[in-house]
């Protein structure tokens, strides 16, 4: 039986600072050891078409006939855009949709080529790039992030980015893998690596672990490691998550605020990925208006999780997040 070619859809994403999203794969090829997001989007795909095969490319023509898209897209909440299977959907998005004045922000961890370069320069404003990378070891990157760019790769985009003129050059590290990324010189050599190709925010968060994959063993010596601090029940914007201890969080991105700030580069931590970074004297780089610009205050009024706690009772604990939700009826025509 042939593959089913699903639609991409529109989606809103309020587990990743309440935005817009558009996947253009089902699952995604780079197969990190990490990350959880597409196997869960793929398996609704396919519960969606019966239990049959879903073909990795998503059909956008759909999407691509919509009279109105939001003023924001994020490309991609669950997948990467610039994975071999996404550059052909891709492409047709961005020329739909930046001539209309949506903004949109690519996040990925592999190479944005020329030919997507070439579209997003005529309209520079409206593109913010986000380059997913932790660490400059090759063999920890291979071993975790088998299908994604070397890191000289992903680097690289920034050079591009400057050349087609894309002003807005973020970076995320992220997953930081606790007792793997987490040393003070490596994390130090990458910063001025960033410095020096240009990029200009810099972002973090520590690897989380939801429940369902807390325990399942790993032959994978670099996660097999992180694994082992991941130790402590986190309230993230998706739910209840195991990550290191907060005050290890806490600690470690001052220190990266301190460093950036030294820099010249701006810093924020992942909000969502841990409800209880506000307060501790750096931002959160979210858009959810309840997670953003901590200031000093807690945000939510979330209790400290005792870590101790079995799962159940920590998940009965965490209440549901109630936030403001910006307004979803800003669409661009």
């Amino acid at each position: 039986m042939a593959e089913i070619i699903a639609q991409a859809r529109l989606v809103r994403v309020e587990n990743m600072c309440d935005q817009w999203g558009l996947d253009l794969t089902a699952g995604c090829e780079h197969a990190c050891m990490y990350c959880h997001f597409h196997k869960h989007q793929v398996l609704s795909l396919r519960h969606e078409h019966g239990g049959e095969i879903v073909a990795k490319s998503l059909a956008v023509d759909s999407f691509l006939s919509l009279d109105q898209y939001p003023d924001t897209l994020y490309l991609s909440p669950h997948t990467d855009p610039l994975a071999p299977s996404a550059r052909g959907p891709l492409e047709a998005v961005l020329k739909r949709i930046l001539p209309l004045g949506v903004r949109v922000i690519i996040s990925t961890k592999n190479v944005v080529t020329r030919r997507i370069f070439r579209i997003l320069a005529d309209y520079p404003e409206q593109v913010l790039v986000l380059i997913g990378l932790t660490s400059l070891d090759d063999d920890r990157n291979k071993a975790v992030e088998p299908g994604c760019a070397p890191a000289l790769a992903r680097l690289a985009n920034f050079d591009l980015a400057k050349e087609y003129g894309i002003p807005s050059r973020f970076t995320r590290l992220d997953p930081i893998l606790p007792g793997v990324d987490d040393a003070h010189p490596a994390l130090g050599r990458l910063l001025d690596e960033l410095v020096l190709r240009g990029t200009l925010q810099v972002s973090a968060t520590y690897l989380f672990l939801t429940p369902f994959t807390v325990s399942t063993p790993t032959t994978n010596p670099y996660m097999r490691e992180a694994a082992t601090w991941c130790r402590e029940a986190s309230p993230t914007a998706g739910g209840l998550a195991y990550s290191v201890p907060l005050p290890r969080k806490v600690d470690l991105y001052s220190w990266l605020k301190r460093e950036c700030t030294t820099r010249g580069l701006h810093f924020g931590a992942c909000g969502c990925k841990d409800l209880r970074l506000g307060g501790n004297g750096f931002a959160t780089a979210c858009t959810n208006p309840c997670l953003s610009e901590c200031t000093g205050r807690t945000i939510c009024s979330l209790p400290v999780i005792e870590p101790s706690l079995p799962v159940d009772t920590v998940r009965e604990t965490i209440p549901q997040l109630s936030a403001k939700k910006p307004d979803s009826s800003r669409l661009v025509s």
